[in-house]
């Protein structure tokens, strides 16, 4: 959506976590608040099963949220668990723009669905762009790690080892088990919408599980939806989950 436009942005984080790189035990919580303002809005057209007009003979005014709350904690010394909820959206004011809108599914959070498998969009809208359209999202994290010593240094001649060592740095990786649940929706009133003063119920969700090979951040995983036929998905990263 185009015009003059005004975000104003509140921030709050607490951080406990013993290492920012490979945290083993702590806390890291982030929380936003967003306000915008716009005396000249040009709206971008979405269905109305999407949104209301955006008003465009008064101020348009829109408020949102954010939060990422994440808990590591040792099991023992070779075996690690993590967890992770996050969420945020519209809470008042408005509807949100384009620019603000959420949606669900890809290597981030719900790795085991392709990406933005949740958009909101109603049925029969074309997108190529598949545009985020959400009004709220709600996702939780969970994986435990298992640490593991490479026993490459010993099969490998010097030579070869010091070449691997060159390309990734570690003598040890994680195996991981994790798994991932995430819903994004429309909130307000009317068919596929969720009242706004509820969440969404468990069953509602959308679910995956998968196992990961993690070498301090250059890592690959396999992940396939729960509850659905198996459809596994391959991610490569060169950062933590989370």
């Amino acid at each position: 959506d185009d015009g003059h436009f005004i975000l104003v942005r509140g921030r709050m984080e607490i951080e406990t976590r013993n290492n920012v790189v490979t945290p083993t035990s702590g806390w890291r919580i982030q929380a936003w608040y967003e306000r915008g303002v716009s005396d000249d809005v040009a709206p971008v057209t979405l269905p109305v099963d999407v949104r209301s007009p955006i008003p465009t003979f008064r101020n348009y005014t829109f408020n949102r949220i954010w939060f990422d709350a994440r808990k590591y904690a040792r099991i023992n010394a070779i075996s690690r668990v993590n967890l992770r909820l996050l969420g945020g959206g519209w809470i008042a004011g408005d509807p949100l723009p384009v620019q603000r809108r959420l949606s669900l599914g890809g290597p981030d959070i719900l790795s085991g669905y392709r990406f933005r498998s949740q958009t909101c969009a109603p049925a029969g809208f074309a997108d190529a762009a598949q545009t985020a359209l959400c009004d709220r999202m709600l996702a939780a994290q969970a994986e435990i790690r298992f640490r593991f010593r490479l026993p490459l240094r010993e099969k490998l001649a010097s030579q070869e080892w010091l070449l691997l060592e060159r390309l990734i740095g570690r003598d040890y990786a994680d195996i991981v088990l994790f798994g991932d649940m995430g819903k994004a929706w429309l909130t307000g009133d009317g068919p596929g919408r969720i009242p706004n003063s509820r969440l969404p119920v468990l069953r509602e969700f959308s679910y995956d599980a998968g196992i990961g090979l993690d070498i301090d951040g250059l890592a690959v995983y396999l992940a396939t939806p729960v509850g659905r036929a198996w459809d596994p998905r391959l991610t490569l990263r060169l950062l933590r989950r989370f």
